[in-house]
């Protein structure tokens, strides 16, 4: 469900708007649910011709319900031929025949909520003085307030999914983010040029700090959420944990717009931004930028070319700067309380180790990016055409650097790695117009990426990341000729038929009839690492989407349509056996016997032929209908006989249809938080369909 609702108005001394919001949403996983309330108040007070002041405030109280974690796995994972209750209707083990929980159990006693409170707001004033002058200041807060609560009953369904007492975890979690914004703007005009310039100061700040406890045996009836209390648990069992992190931004910013007869237009900014998440010495980086136009459809010679309404040629060149990574990458990050017996006596003596290494010398991932584009309109801007062509160089890429384990640090250190170019072609082409009673509108957007890796920094010749869940193994390889985040492996070749073939082709070492045949890339008569390969990207070449709209009468359509093609998606879920049972479909086509497959390889739970390899890529192409919306007004005769402004009733579909060959839940994979370890699948919440059928009314 979904209610909204705004009421609006003003004098001339203010405007005002306040609208309120209800959603509440059953997952489509039982024991997963959303519910939230929010309220907004935007307004505007004008105190003078010169000065006015606004505000933008909404405050949101939010209630989640999660699925147990990794009841998607398990369910992915269990043995479809047991049923999950016994006779008796309770809870059946379903661990005979491989170690997986019953997930309906889980779903059952394993209870997380999360309570959100957010207040977002921003507050500015406008001065304007000196005709030419005008200062703004503002600032704006996004605050968070998390309680998290845990509760698991003691149950017990099998020997691997029990839990002898039962626990509370409950958690705090507080972050507030602020932006304090302060510009000088010029406008003026000499003859038949305009010059705008602005230049500012913008300071920005963030503090999260978590809170969290536990105890165990809870009161009986635990299942009561009234008992979800640390003081409803054994005080001997308590445990507790503080963290907290912070980073703040100091901004510099200058630009300055020229434009001559409308028809020449020039643009140069210069920003210099400030990241406590670097060192003194890389803490500022310098990021230009210069953009050039032509109103080529301005020009004297172009008047007479009556179904030519706009031209422009555009050109630009810039750099930005990216610092997303954790708060201190610099600083070596310690844990405590590893205590160890040592000496004759086996005294306790107090440990500690370095989790994090740190790295002092990190410093602003930057990309410069060139773009050259024309801009078009015809036939009295019923068609507009866009193309523009760019080319995206980022250099110092931050990325988490895989370590040896020998190492002793559980975390990677962040460094700047690598520099990758992008470029290629985008598009944007609309359509609209109007026959009879029927107005309509189509809008295309396409766009091509070439992506390459250029150079790998830290003296290395590649990284390999891309954990796929499964035994430690890696998937991506990034090397330079290749995309980020390349997928790496053994390319699959065949099936050995029989004891011939594996007597004269090259084996890992422990190969049987029915297993799959790797290429022996070097030729040296064995499988081993050497032998790899690069399997495919991540990165799709081209990217899609579609806009139809259409419009008679009091009837409305929209449709909206997105897609890409020419990536690569590592099924991982796939390859984490686990002993279990359940096999994907592709197995009904397995080797079981001579002849019978030359792809798909007999049944086993581990060994060669769950090698990271080509046999777990799949096309990751898609086509989306993404959503369909279908409305209609009601006559206005009949409003105004009930006092009406405006009554509209429509029915939509979202994540209707997907066309794709990938034989996972979606394929819309999300990232693992590293351009490393993209479209790696090991098993996600799948995406729901959404059919809504609503009504908006205006008084």
């Amino acid at each position: 469900m979904n209610y909204d609702m705004s009421v609006n108005g003003g004098t001339q001394h203010m405007t005002y708007n306040v609208s309120g919001s209800y959603v509440k949403q059953k997952g489509i996983i039982d024991g997963s649910n959303f519910e939230r309330m929010s309220l907004r108040v935007n307004n505007t007070y004008f105190l003078s011709d010169f000065v006015h002041i606004a505000h933008n405030i909404s405050f949101t109280h939010s209630y989640q319900q999660d699925a147990a974690n990794g009841v998607i796995g398990d369910a992915y994972r269990a043995d479809p031929t047991k049923s999950p209750y016994d006779p008796n209707g309770d809870f059946s083990n379903i661990t005979a025949l491989a170690p997986v929980g019953n997930p309906l159990a889980a779903i059952y006693y394993l209870h997380n909520r999360h309570y959100a409170d957010r207040l977002v707001g921003n507050v500015y004033a406008d001065f304007n003085f000196l005709k030419s002058f005008e200062f703004k200041s503002s600032f704006g807060l996004d605050a968070w307030w998390k309680d998290n609560k845990n509760f698991t009953p003691q149950y017990i369904v099998s020997p691997i999914q029990q839990s002898q007492y039962s626990t509370l975890t409950v958690g705090n979690d507080q972050s507030r983010n602020w932006l304090w914004e302060n510009t000088l703007h010029y406008r003026a005009t000499y003859g038949e040029s305009n010059i705008t310039a602005l230049a500012g100061v913008t300071m920005q700040g963030f503090k999260d700090e978590t809170l969290t406890g536990s105890r165990n045996n809870i009161a009986v009836n635990g299942f009561d959420p009234a008992l979800w209390y640390l003081q409803s648990g054994d005080q001997t069992t308590a445990g507790n944990g503080n963290t907290a992190y912070d980073w703040s931004m100091l901004s510099y910013l200058f630009r300055v717009n020229y434009s001559f007869m409308d028809r020449y237009l020039l643009t140069a900014t210069y920003r210099i931004d400030g990241s406590s998440r670097f060192g003194k010495n890389n803490r500022y980086g310098h990021f230009p930028s210069i953009a050039a136009g032509w109103r080529i459809s301005e020009e004297p010679f172009m008047r007479d070319i009556s179904f030519i309404n706009n031209l422009k040629l555009r050109a630009s060149w810039g750099k930005i700067g990216n610092d997303k990574i954790s708060a201190y990458p610099g600083i070596p990050t310690v844990t405590t309380n590893l205590n160890y017996p040592l000496g004759p006596g086996e005294t306790l003596n107090s440990g500690a180790t370095i989790v994090a290494l740190a790295n002092p010398n990190v410093r602003w991932e930057e990309t410069d990016q060139t773009d050259i584009g024309l801009e078009s309109g015809f036939l009295d801007s019923r068609l507009s055409f866009e193309v523009d062509y760019y080319n995206r160089r980022t250099k110092g890429i931050l990325v988490e650097a895989p370590i040896p384990s020998y190492v002793g640090a559980s975390n990677n250190p962040v460094v700047n790695a690598a520099e990758v170019t992008n470029k290629g072609f985008d598009f944007n082409a609309k359509w609209n117009d109007m026959v009879g009673g029927l107005s309509y509108n189509i809008g295309l957007v396409a766009s091509t990426v070439h992506n390459e890796v250029n150079s790998i920094g830290q003296g290395r010749d590649a990284i390999f990341s891309g954990g796929t869940g499964e035994g430690g193994k890696l998937a991506t390889r990034t090397a330079p000729g290749h995309p980020i985040g390349a997928f790496y492996g053994y390319k699959v070749v065949g099936v050995f038929q029989n004891q011939s073939q594996l007597d004269n082709n090259a084996q890992y070492g422990t190969e049987q009839p029915g297993d799959l045949m790797y290429q022996d890339l070097n030729g040296d008569g064995v499988i081993t690492d050497q032998d790899r390969m690069y399997l495919g990207s991540p990165i799709p070449s081209f990217i899609f989407g579609a806009n139809l709209g259409a419009r008679y009468k009091g009837v409305d359509l929209s449709v909206s349509i997105s897609g890409q093609t020419g990536n690569k998606i590592y099924n991982a879920k796939k390859t984490a056996r686990f002993g279990t049972p359940n096999f994907e479909t592709s197995y009904l086509n397995r080797w079981h016997g001579e002849g019978t497959s030359n792809w798909e390889p007999r049944v086993t739970n581990g060994g060669v032929n769950y090698l990271v390899s080509n046999r777990f890529l799949e096309d990751g192409s898609y086509l989306k209908i993404q959503n369909v919306q279908l409305g209609y007004t009601l006559p206005s005769h009949l409003m105004n006989q009930a006092y009406l402004k405006r009554v509209r009733i429509y029915v939509s579909g979202t994540n209707l249809v997907t066309f794709t060959k990938y034989s996972g839940y979606t394929p819309e994979i999300p990232s693992q938080n590293s351009v490393l370890s993209n479209s790696i699948d090991t098993g996600i919440y799948p995406v729901a369909r959404t059919f809504t059928v609503g009504v908006n009314v205006d008084f």
